[in-house]
């Protein structure tokens, strides 16, 4: 996946990780020796999550680093959504 999304295995872990948090992600184990299955799922949301996107996008400026931080991975996590989605 790190060759898809062009970013190293940490940064590929730690995306996963968020979408497993997010129950965007699904695993399934396969057995020893296999690969485990990945699934996708698609994101539920509404007007409101939209809106309180838009919010958070534009008041960055008056934000912490960690706060910026967090706001810019649920953007990177959005964009792996879409291109996942797109190559399937």
């Amino acid at each position: 996946m790190g060759e898809i999304l062009n970013c190293s295995k940490p940064t590929v872990i730690k995306i996963k990780k968020e979408l497993q948090k997010c129950d965007l992600l699904l695993e399934k184990r396969m057995g020893l020796s296999k690969h485990n299955r990945l699934f996708l799922l698609k994101p539920v949301a509404d007007i409101e999550d939209l809106k309180s996107f838009k919010l958070e996008q534009n008041s960055t400026s008056t934000l912490e680093p960690q706060q910026k931080l967090k706001i810019l991975t649920l953007m990177i996590l959005t964009l792996v959504i879409l291109t996942l989605t797109i190559l399937k």
